[in-house]
């Protein structure tokens, strides 16, 4: 996904990883195999840094803590930087998940094009037969 490609560490990441693969064999061969295994890395790297969007989305409940506490008793400086930085991440984990959700829309309908389901045929016998004389 694309998110992975803006993220700040997967450039590096994808260059130590590509470079430590040791393949012998004739060109394709060595590109199927080392990107069969950056697959299985890249998996784990996707599980550690991004993990599940929605979860690490928790920032949310810390913003509405200080924005309690603000509310209360007012905010300190660094209550208000930790505030600004919650709101940041939130931000961006917020696209993260759009961008990830669109993606895999796209890619689902890569996959199946426009698919004629029973259930569009269904409505579509209904509306021919409600708009007939």
């Amino acid at each position: 996904m694309n998110s992975w490609i803006e993220h700040p560490q997967y450039k590096a990441f994808f260059l130590e990883k590509w470079n430590s693969y040791c393949i012998e064999g004739w060109a394709a061969f060595r590109l199927k195999e080392k990107l069969k295994l950056f697959k299985s890395d890249l998996r784990g790297w996707n599980k550690d840094i991004f993990g599940d969007i929605d979860y690490n989305i928790d920032t949310k409940e810390e913003i509405e803590i200080l924005d309690r506490i603000d509310n209360v008793m007012g905010l300190e400086e660094a209550e208000i930087i930790q505030r600004n930085k919650c709101t940041a991440e939130l931000i961006k984990f917020s696209q993260w998940k759009v961008k990830f959700l669109a993606q895999k829309a796209k890619a689902r309908w890569l996959r199946e094009k426009d698919v004629n389901s029973s259930y569009f045929h269904v409505w579509i016998n209904r509306n021919r037969k409600s708009n007939t004389i």
